[in-house]
Formats: structure tokens, C-alpha cells, sequence
């Protein structure tokens, strides 16, 4: 008997997914092999980062390319996590993006990793050349000037493995360039006034103190249809702490509107006053503290969404009882927001 190590069964359920649901519009198998609790940590526009949000990807992507399927060129494996080298090929037969249907032949490369546990897929990251995917149907025009590649840095001869790392590193760049010049479909213009917004109140915690209880969510997918952006505001108390953590999936801007604060960025303090702000990017240890005499009106941004959905999962709509929250409880929304605390996880490494 042949014994199968979980590395190779990890590769199998990867594969599956790509072939079987990707390819052929399985979703019972789709169903089979995603995790209840999945979280997708690079989510497209219009989708939500879980099992549904993936789900409806998948059928809005075969609506558009019925005959979708993936040549896998390799997997490369880490314990149960998997990483996946492709191209994929299908025929644009549908609305793709606000590109009406072209009817040609596409192809354009991905690289993605995904954890699978229990023969579960819990976790997915990827990037892929959709600039591409816009040139091939019409949906993008490049400029005159092009993009060059200055002679300093080409390669004339080199490894297999070198020129894979300069795919990789072509097509993270061409997906954030896809990513700021495209619009959210279905997102609408937004105003509100200084107390309009999404009202709720945190629930209290063991461990984790609360910078204050109530904030207010502005800019969300719900309200606004975007996915590239959401805006909030709260107002933190003198002596009022934002606890030690991390976004896995998001960068964020903080803007001071008043008060004093000393921000943490990976065990650096800073001194941020009135009118300062403060950026920093996706897996940067922080941890704030209203250091003044008075209260801080803070404005904080995220590049994608996904925190929102914690701020939820810990909170009320004002108005309602707002009960303690379980620790577990606490990092269960934890995960479906995409961040780490350290108060419960202990001290990481930066």
C-alpha cells in the first residue's frame, strides 16, 4: 500500500479544484472541497473574501469564458501549503468586466497559493495578469510610450527558476496597475454628513481592551458597492489604547483630525499629532495610544475590504445590547477580518 504524504494530498486537492471545478463547472465539487470558515485574503472586485465570494467568482468567470480551464506548468509545496503555477485559456462568449463579448480566444497567467487542511481549502492568495486579459478583449489600450525594460536589468541567459521569479514579479505589477485603474462594478457615488454613516458599538473583551465603543463604518461594500476601499471614524478617549495588531490583507492610512497619539510601527513609536497621519502596509505590527488630554478624532482608510467584516463580528448596531465576547468568539472574527492580535496569538516575530 502506497502511502500518501499530505504535501502530495494537499497538491491533489488543489488540482482537483483547478480541473474539476475551474475547468468543468463542478460545484458540487466546489462545495466538497472549500472549507465552511475559507478566507480568500486577495478577493476580486464585486466578490466578498469567503466561500460565497469565491463561488460567485467562479460562476461569473465560466458565464463569461464557458469553456475556462487551466494548463498547470507546476505546484511547488510547503506542508499543506500549495502554490500553483498556471495559464489559463477560454473563449470570451460573455460580459466580462463592462467588455461585451468579443467571442476570441484568451489565455493569461496566475500564480496562487492556497492551505489546505483536513482535506479542506481554508486560505487563498494570488495575483494574475489580468492587464493582459483587458489587452486580449479590448478592455485596455496601452500607451504610446509602452513599458520599457532598461538593458541593466534584462536577462540574456538564465535559470528556469529566474525567469519564473521575473513572471511573478511582472504580474504582481501589472495586477495593481489593473487594480487602481479599474472601477468596482456597481459602485456609486457616496455623501455623507459628519454623523451619517454605519452607527455601531463594540462588544466588551476579555485581554483586548477597546479603543472606545462606538464608531461608525462610511465607506463599506455595503453601502458604497466599492471594493478597493472603506473609510470609518471613532473618536478614542484620553488614555484609550488600539491593541497590538496586524492586517493580513489590507494596508491602512490613520488620519489624526485631533488629539495626540503615540503609534507603534513594528515596536518603533512615533509621535503623531493633530492633522498627522500615518500609513502603513498589509502585515505591519500596530498598536496606538491617546498619549494627550484629549480625545482623538481618528480617520482610518483600508486599501481593500475585510477588516470591516471584524468590526461587525465584534460589534452591535448602536442601540442594541452589546454583551461580552468569548475570546473564541473574538478570534473567529478575527479570522473573517483578516487581522491577528497579539493578545491572542502571543508575541510574533516582525
Amino acid at each position: 500500500m502506497i502511502k500518501v504524504s499530505s504535501s502530495e494530498a494537499a497538491k491533489a486537492v488543489v488540482r482537483r479544484n483547478t480541473e474539476g471545478v475551474q475547468g468543468e463547472g463542478r460545484f458540487d465539487v466546489f462545495d466538497e472541497l472549500f472549507a465552511d470558515d475559507f478566507t480568500d485574503h486577495t478577493p476580486q472586485p464585486n466578490t466578498t473574501p469567503d466561500k460565497a465570494g469565491v463561488r460567485k467568482l467562479y460562476r461569473y468567470i465560466r458565464a463569461a469564458f464557458p469553456d475556462f480551464h487551466a494548463e498547470i506548468h507546476w505546484q511547488l509545496t510547503d506542508g499543506d501549503w500549495v502554490t500553483t503555477y498556471k495559464t489559463y485559456h477560454g473563449t470570451h462568449e460573455g460580459p466580462f468586466l463592462g467588455v461585451a463579448p468579443t467571442h476570441r480566444k484568451i489565455h493569461f497567467e496566475t500564480f496562487d497559493v492556497m492551505g489546505v487542511q483536513n482535506g479542506k481549502i481554508t486560505d487563498h492568495w494570488g495575483v494574475g495578469n489580468l492587464l493582459s486579459l483587458m489587452q486580449q478583449i479590448g478592455g485596455w489600450s496601452q500607451p504610446a510610450e509602452g513599458l520599457m525594460i532598461p538593458p541593466s536589468v534584462r536577462w540574456t541567459r538564465g535559470s528556469m527558476l529566474k525567469i519564473y521569479l521575473t513572471k511573478l514579479l511582472t504580474l504582481l505589477c501589472l495586477m495593481a496597475s489593473t487594480t487602481c485603474l479599474a472601477q468596482s462594478p456597481g459602485a456609486k457615488i457616496l455623501v455623507l454628513e459628519r454623523e451619517q454613516g454605519e452607527k455601531r458599538v463594540r462588544r466588551p473583551r476579555e485581554k483586548m481592551p477597546n479603543p472606545t465603543s462606538e464608531f461608525i463604518l462610511k465607506v463599506t461594500p455595503q453601502n458604497s458597492g466599492s471594493q478597493h476601499l472603506v473609510l470609518g471614524t471613532e473618536t478614542i478617549p484620553p488614555g484609550g489604547v488600539i491593541p497590538k495588531h496586524r492586517h493580513l490583507g489590507q494596508d491602512e492610512i490613520l488620519f489624526l483630525q485631533t488629539g495626540s497619539a503615540r503609534v507603534s510601527l513594528n515596536d518603533k513609536d512615533y509621535e503623531v499629532h493633530a492633522g498627522g497621519m500615518v500609513f502603513f502596509p498589509l502585515g505591519t505590527w500596530v498598536s496606538l495610544r491617546n498619549t494627550g488630554a484629549a480625545p482623538i478624532q481618528l480617520i482610518f482608510i483600508f486599501s481593500a475590504p475585510g477588516f470591516d467584516e471584524y468590526m461587525r463580528c465584534s460589534s452591535v448596531p448602536e442601540g442594541q445590547p452589546a454583551p461580552p465576547q468569548p475570546l473564541d468568539e473574538v478570534s473567529k472574527c478575527a479570522h473573517a477580518g483578516h487581522v491577528e492580535y497579539e493578545a491572542l496569538s502571543g508575541p510574533k516575530s516582525k
